[in-house]
C-alpha cells in the first residue's frame, strides 16, 4: 500500500507539470488526457476539455504525486486543490479506509469498477480533507486473486496448428520462440490466425507437456513436427483466473491458483489444462497483457 499527493488544477495542469519537472529536475511522465474516457452519449466532450490532463504522476523528493486538472462540471475551488490517495493491490483494505473515512464526511464518488481501476472513489473526510482511493491492479505482479472463479465454461471446437514440447523450469523461454515459429509457418502457409493459447497435457514435477497452439481459421497442411488438429470443445466445470502483466509472472500466478483451487474444495479433472492469451504483447504494453488460465475441476 502507498499514500500519494494528490494536486488537481483548474485548466493548467499541463504547465504546472511542466514547470515542476524543471523545478525538481525529473523527466516527463506518460499523461492520460480525458479523451481516453469511454464515449458517453449524454456527455460530449469539447475538444479543450479532451485535451485536459485526467491523470499523471512524477516522483519529488521520493514522493508520489498525482496531478490532474478538475473533471469538466465540477467546481474547483483553492485550498481544496491538494488531497491524499490511498493507493493498495489489496480490495479489502481499500474498502476498509473508505468506509472508516466516509464516516461524517461527504461521499464525492462511490467506490466503483471504472476504465482504470477496478475500485475507485473519492472521500471528503469530516475534517475537510478529501482521499482518492484506487485499487492497483495494473502494477500487481501476475495474481489478481480476486479474478479467481469457479465458472461453468462452454467452449467451441477450434482448429489449430500446434507443436508439442516437454518442457522444465529451465527451459520456459522456448514458448516465445515457438509461438513465433507457428506465426511464421501459418503466415507462409496463408494461414489465418484467429488467437493463441498453451494446452497442458499430463506432467510430471519435473516435466511439463505442453502444446503451443495458434488457432486458425481453417487448418493448413503440416510440417515434420508442426501438427495440425481440432481440439474438441464442450461444456465443463472449470477454475479461471486472469492474469494481468508480464508473462514471466505467470508461474507465480499458478502456484497461487493451484493453492486457492485446494482451498476451495475442488480436485482436478481428466482434462487439459489451457493457458489463453487475451491479448498481444506486439499490440499493448507488458503491464496490460491478460491471460486466462482454465482448469477443468471437479468437486472433493
Amino acid at each position: 500500500m502507498a499514500l500519494h499527493l494528490s494536486l488537481s488544477f483548474n485548466g493548467n495542469c499541463r504547465e504546472a507539470l511542466d514547470f515542476y519537472s524543471k523545478v525538481f529536475e525529473v523527466p516527463m511522465p506518460e499523461i492520460m488526457c480525458y479523451d481516453a474516457c469511454p464515449p458517453d452519449p449524454n456527455f460530449e466532450m469539447s475538444d479543450d476539455v479532451k485535451n485536459l490532463i485526467m491523470y499523471t504522476s512524477i516522483n519529488i523528493m521520493g514522493v508520489d504525486v498525482m496531478l490532474s486538472d478538475n473533471p469538466p462540471g465540477m467546481e474547483y475551488s483553492y485550498g481544496k486543490n491538494i488531497g491524499l490517495a490511498i493507493v493498495t493491490k489489496d480490495a479489502d483494505e481499500l474498502k476498509k479506509y473508505y468506509e472508516a473515512l466516509k464516516e461524517d464526511g461527504t461521499v464525492e464518488m462511490e467506490l466503483c469498477k471504472t476504465f482504470w481501476s477496478d475500485l475507485y472513489g473519492i472521500v471528503t473526510d469530516k475534517f475537510g480533507v478529501q482521499w482518492q482511493f484506487n485499487l492497483d491492479i495494473e502494477d500487481c505482479e501476475g495474481a489478481n486473486q480476486e479474478s479467481f472463479k469457479i465458472i461453468t465454461k462452454k467452449l467451441d471446437d477450434i482448429p489449430v496448428m500446434y507443436i508439442s514440447k516437454a518442457l522444465t523450469m529451465e527451459n520456459l523461454n522456448e514458448i516465445g520462440p515457438t509461438f513465433d515459429e507457428l506465426t511464421t509457418y501459418i503466415a507462409q502457409n496463408g494461414g489465418e490466425i484467429t488467437g493463441s493459447f498453451i494446452l497442458y497435457g499430463e506432467s510430471t514435477e519435473e516435466i511439463m507437456n505442453v502444446g503451443c497452439c495458434l488457432s486458425v481459421k481453417d487448418l493448413i497442411e503440416e510440417s515434420s513436427y508442426i501438427k495440425a488438429k481440432i481440439v474438441p470443445g464442450g461444456e465443463f466445470l472449470a477454475a479461471q483466473a486472469i492474469h494481468k502483466g508480464s508473462y514471466e509472472e505467470l508461474p507465480k500466478t499458478w502456484k497461487e491458483f493451484m493453492i486457492w483451487i485446494e482451498g476451495e474444495g475442488y480436485t482436478f479433472d481428466n482434462l487439459p489444462m489451457r493457458e489463453i492469451y487475451l491479448n498481444s504483447p506486439m499490440e499493448i504494453p507488458e503491464n496490460e497483457l491478460l491471460t486466462e488460465i482454465l482448469i477443468p475441476v471437479k468437486k472433493v
